[in-house]
This record gives structure tokens, sequence and C-alpha cells, in this order.
């Protein structure tokens, strides 16, 4: 059922452009852009140390697309990316019964692949100098977070072979805030917005070797994104944060998510139409 639920609200988001373009008229602005991004991701155990990180450059592409519903004050904005990558990774195994082979520390990559999507309902404020729109709305993100096979030592100096295996996330959020655009000139103006993000859904499906596929579902907790940019001509480059907290996932199979920290840094190079 859940999975009919995000089947339901991503086809409903992938549509509310096009039904905006029906019923509402002109649209008020688009852009493309590829995309640089700065990664992070830790977990934590519960005393509170940290034992896994990951870190390294993705790569993006996306569009954003807003929609005029009234008289240039009430806005739709639709926003969609792509994303991947390969990322280091520093952490340990999976806690064994046997002291000499639990929790060894393991080097590898990750792969990452996945999508996003956001729209937000948003009311501009013309002011004399510049405008304000605080706005409020809705996000899916959906990647895949893939560990590669590797190798490490026990602690009694034998070679162990670690399987890396697959991961699979679906996210949806509502977000929160206010967007501002300051003209400095007929074709320059700087624009700027921020907020804050909650996870209302998260779900993390992973394919072990051995046990198989378990299921998970983090505690979402609040946190901030923000972008700051400026528009000259066409040229519409920016630089942006996002990031993503949850607390540790109730015990599913005996195993649990951990309370996970993540950041991403990054740079839209846009081009607007």
């Amino acid at each position: 059922m859940k999975t009919v639920a995000i089947l339901s609200l991503f086809v409903l988001f992938a549509v509310t452009p096009s039904l905006a373009a029906e019923r509402s008229g002109p649209v008020d602005e688009w852009y493309l852009y590829p995309s640089l991004q700065y990664y992070t991701w830790s977990e934590f155990a519960s005393d509170g140390s940290r034992f896994l990180r990951e870190s390294d450059p993705l790569f993006g592409i996306g569009g954003a697309v807003t929609f005029n519903l009234y008289d240039s004050h009430l806005l739709l904005k639709v926003k969609g990316d792509l994303f991947g990558g390969d990322v280091d990774y520093d952490g340990e195994t999976q806690p064994d019964p046997n002291p000499a082979f639990s929790r060894l520390p393991v080097k590898t990559d990750v792969i990452y692949f996945g999508g996003r999507l956001q729209t937000d309902l948003g009311w501009r404020f013309p002011l004399a100098t510049a405008s304000v729109e605080p706005f409020a709305g809705l996000g899916f993100s959906g990647w895949l977070r893939s560990l590669q096979d590797s190798t490490t030592i026990s602690r009694t100096g034998i070679p162990v072979q670690v399987s890396g295996y697959d991961e699979t996330w679906y996210l949806f959020d509502t977000k929160l805030g206010a967007r501002f655009a300051i003209p400095l000139g007929q074709d320059f103006k700087l624009i700027a917005e921020g907020g804050a993000r909650y996870p209302f859904l998260i779900r993390n499906t992973a394919d072990f070797p051995l046990l198989g596929s378990v299921t998970v579902h983090p505690q979402g907790k609040w946190t901030g994104f923000a972008e700051v940019g400026c528009q000259y001509g066409r040229f519409r480059p920016s630089i942006f944060y996002e990031g993503y907290r949850a607390d540790q996932s109730p015990v599913s199979d005996g195993l649990v998510q951990p309370r996970t920290v993540s950041d991403l840094y990054g740079i839209n190079f846009g081009f607007t139409f």
C-alpha cells in the first residue's frame, strides 16, 4: 500500500505542471541547469560516536518551471533533477557474534543514483525595490545507495571478504520558506530562498546477501535549506545547501537504521528561457 501511495503522489506531482498550464495561462519562469554537488553522509551509534562517513562530489542535471496562477501573485513552482556519483565509504562491518569479526573497519565505494521532484505554492508580495514570496510545498526523493564489495582484516589478522549490498530509499518531505528577488538593473537581479524542511515519510529497503530484504523507517527531523544566486540576462548561477537529519529507526527484523546526518552543498549553472 505504501508503494502505491508513493507512486500515486509521484504521478500527481508529474501531471501538476500540465494541469496548471492549461488552467492558469502564462509561465512566469523556467530554467535548466547542470549541477556540481558535494555530499556527506554520516551515521552514529547510540552512544553518539560516528562509525560511518561517506563524502565526495555528485553530479546532477535538472530544471524548474514557475506558473503564474493569479495576477503574478499566486505562483506554483515545480522543480526536478537527477543526480549520481561514486563516493568514498569509510565505515565498519555489521556486528558479529565472534568479536574477531565484529565491526571491523572497512573502506569501499558507494554508487548513488536518484532523483528529486518538488512542488510548492507561494504568494509574491511586490515591494518598492524587491519582492518576497512565502511558500509551502511537498517533495519526493528516491535514490539507490549501492555499497560495493571490499576486503578488510580481522582482529586475528585473517583477510575478510566484505560483501556489498543495495539500499533503496524513498523520502517525502514538506518545506516552509520564502524567496526574495532584488532587481539591480534591467538585466541583473539577486535571488535567494531559504527555509526549513521536514521528512515526514522515510523508507529504506536494504537487500542483504544472506538476510534478504529488510525495510526500516527512520524518524525525520526538521533541518534547513537555502539557495543564493543571481540572474544576468539568461544566465542564472546559484549556490545551495540542503540538510537531512533522521533519528534512529524502530527495530525491524533485528536491524535499525542508525541516526543519520547528511549535508549537500552545490552549484547550479542555470539558463533561463
